[in-house]
């Protein structure tokens, strides 16, 4: 009953009241490693104020519609390392998510998300995101087992979105994140939860 109760309250908090605004999106997969150049035109990154793409290391992998689990698109997660008082983080390790490994607290990153649905609709977010260990065996989702969990809540009057094309032009809103990340010799496989409220 708990266990019931529980998933109920997540789900309406998820959706609340803009369940017909809201966009509900996952980032689902072994992503594979891109760059911000590759996804974006220039003319995009220009739109969208973004200043210095290089110094993202940028993953890519399938985007489902939270419901149905189909895949609708493609997601990009552009990730910078941002400084934590107290934590030192070699940033080269990013790349391939080693960074985040043997880590005794938390790391954030700037992230610049990419959600591409196709026919010329996209979306690019933008925010700063916590990711810290999972306690192994707790809640970490089995194979592939995660083993870290993020997350963005930003303020609901927050405007996350850089840039806004095809269908979505003109939107603008909060976009908040919950996920988890699966770091080993692989590489990142993502299991993120977005609902973008624009």
């Amino acid at each position: 009953m708990i266990k019931r109760i529980f998933i109920i309250n997540v789900t309406l908090a998820l959706l609340g009241s803009h369940a017909g605004a809201a966009e509900v999106v996952q980032f689902l997969g072994q992503s594979v490693g891109t760059t911000m150049s590759a996804e974006l035109t220039p003319a995009q990154i220009s739109d969208a104020g973004i200043a210095n793409p290089e110094d993202y290391a940028c993953f890519k992998m399938d985007m489902r519609d939270a419901a149905s689990g189909n895949v609708i698109g493609f997601g990009v997660d552009c990730l910078a390392l941002h400084p934590v008082p107290g934590q030192v983080v070699n940033g080269n390790g990013l790349v391939n998510g080693r960074a985040f490994q043997n880590l005794a607290g938390d790391v954030a990153v700037e992230a610049v998300s990419i959600f591409n649905f196709g026919g010329g609709d996209i979306i690019v977010t933008s925010g700063l995101t916590s990711v810290r260990p999972l306690l192994e065996g707790y809640g970490d989702g089995g194979a592939p087992t995660r083993t870290h969990i993020s997350g963005s809540i930003p303020d609901p009057s927050a405007h996350s979105v850089l840039l806004a094309e095809g269908s979505f032009a003109g939107r603008q809103g909060p976009a908040r994140v919950s996920g988890a990340l699966a770091i080993d010799s692989n590489g990142l496989f993502f299991d993120c939860l977005w609902v973008l409220d624009i």
